[in-house]
């Protein structure tokens, strides 16, 4: 979150940054994916995998099916808040450069998203 964001400032040469914080945003858009309250909490071979195969055969899937609640978020569903979010951006930062920082699960989808591939196979 913000600690990544000032390391990778300072990774980067831009250390002047990293120490401004009101440079910073905290977005719920960037927060990562929801895997339901069966798997919240839990080690990450816990469920997570079978999540990703569910992932693999639809993007409708939504996390924490499996192991008996469905109030997880699908491929589709953070897909959809990243390109909101994506639209909010342009709009307000047309021209700047910006980092963005999130969860691995939440940066492979956005990934996938922008490249406009099969995001089942994020």
């Amino acid at each position: 979150t913000i600690e990544t964001a000032q390391l990778a400032l300072e990774g980067a040469g831009q250390a002047h940054l990293a120490q401004d914080e009101t440079r910073f945003q905290l977005l719920d858009a960037l927060m990562e994916r929801d895997f339901g309250t069966t798997l919240e909490g839990e080690p990450y071979g816990v469920g997570y995998v079978s999540t990703w195969d569910e992932d693999a055969k639809s993007t409708k899937y939504k996390a924490g099916t499996l192991q008996g609640s469905d109030d997880g978020e699908s491929v589709d569903d953070v897909s959809t808040r990243l390109r909101r979010m994506f639209k909010v951006l342009e709009e307000k930062h047309s021209g700047d450069d910006i980092l963005l920082v999130s969860h691995g699960d939440t940066l492979s989808i956005m990934q996938a998203t922008m490249e406009e591939a099969d995001t089942r196979q994020h």
